[in-house]
């Protein structure tokens, strides 16, 4: 599992936004489509992570 790796939840969700956003060169649109979840929920997790 994740977690034996030492990863929390919620560095991996970032870790994920982060390589979704580094993918799509910034573009959270493109970045939602590449994790399959809406714009406005990718926007959601940004915040949370303090993301931008």
């Amino acid at each position: 599992s994740l977690l034996a790796f030492g990863l929390s939840f919620q560095e991996m969700e970032k870790k994920l936004l982060e390589e979704a956003l580094e993918k799509a060169s910034g573009n959270v649109s493109e970045a939602s489509r590449l994790l399959k979840m809406t714009r406005n929920t990718l926007r959601y997790r940004m915040a949370k992570h303090h993301l931008q």
